[in-house]
């Protein structure tokens, strides 16, 4: 099995990041999640259409593109994501679907000095060292705060029957509910950096993740591999990664919600 697409490895961050993207349809009949590289905002993100509303796809792309415009622009990563949130809205009164049309996304931008994130649902932001795994981002699901709460074990968690319900979504979420999840940090040399919509974690664990990641040193390779990792596990979900390598001075900087104990 292979990736439908696999973008070359390019630099953001002053050199300091080397970057690649992949996606693949898994076993859906398309593929509704979107991702964006944006070299000259130092800009990451994917999104993941939500299944079950028309138009997934179509909000997924449109809060890539308006978030990459809106930075663009000046706005702040909370600001941009607002104005993703209502250009979904937007397209879905236009097309008669009403609170019908939304996606998640998880993005992050290099400010200078630090990674900055945003997010909404159950796309991940996690870094990779060769010692451990850690999560930048808690999903806005319904399983997340009881795993949080010691009430599920991730394990648990993974085959919850409401695993898959998000409780905060661009298009879905009402402006003044909108609550997206903010957060920063910092990398070590050659560690990695990884943003991906929930089909990657379908089958594969942190664990999983952390073997793919460290067994390769050129950022394409490492996305191919999760991409193919996943598939051969069996997803059956649109899955679609970008993985980032830090190249440049050590950034110590962290401030994480959940370290994953590498088990198998």
């Amino acid at each position: 099995m292979s990736a439908d697409m696999t973008t070359r490895s390019v630099y953001l961050a002053e050199g300091r990041l080397e970057v690649a993207a992949a996606t693949a349809i898994g076993r859906r009949e398309d593929n509704q999640d979107a991702w964006l590289v944006s070299q000259s905002q130092n800009l990451l993100a994917v999104a993941d259409g939500i299944g079950g509303l028309r138009g997934g796809g179509e909000a997924a792309r449109i809060a890539c593109e308006t978030l990459d415009d809106s930075v663009s622009r000046g706005h702040f990563l909370d600001e941009a994501i607002q104005q993703a949130n209502e250009a979904v809205r937007r397209r879905a009164t236009e097309l008669g679907y009403g609170e019908g049309m939304g996606t998640t996304l998880a993005a992050v931008r290099w400010d200078g000095e630090l990674l900055r994130l945003v997010w909404l649902g159950d796309s991940v932001v996690m870094t990779f060292s060769s010692k451990d795994a850690r999560a930048l981002t808690l999903d806005h699901s319904m399983v997340a705060p009881l795993v949080a709460a010691g009430e599920l074990t991730a394990e648990q968690a993974r085959v919850h029957p409401q695993r898959n319900v998000i409780t905060q979504a661009l298009g879905v979420t009402t402006a003044n509910k909108l609550r997206p999840g903010l957060n920063y940090g910092g990398l070590a040399m050659g560690e990695r950096l990884l943003l991906a919509t929930d089909g990657v974690f379908e089958k594969l664990t942190p664990a999983d993740v952390h073997q793919v990641l460290m067994a390769h040193d050129d950022a394409a390779d490492c996305v191919t591999s999760l991409i193919d990792a996943a598939e051969s596990s069996g997803t059956r979900d649109n899955m679609t990664a970008i993985v980032g390598i830090w190249r440049g001075p050590e950034r110590e900087v962290r401030s994480s919600p959940t370290e994953f104990t590498l088990t198998r």
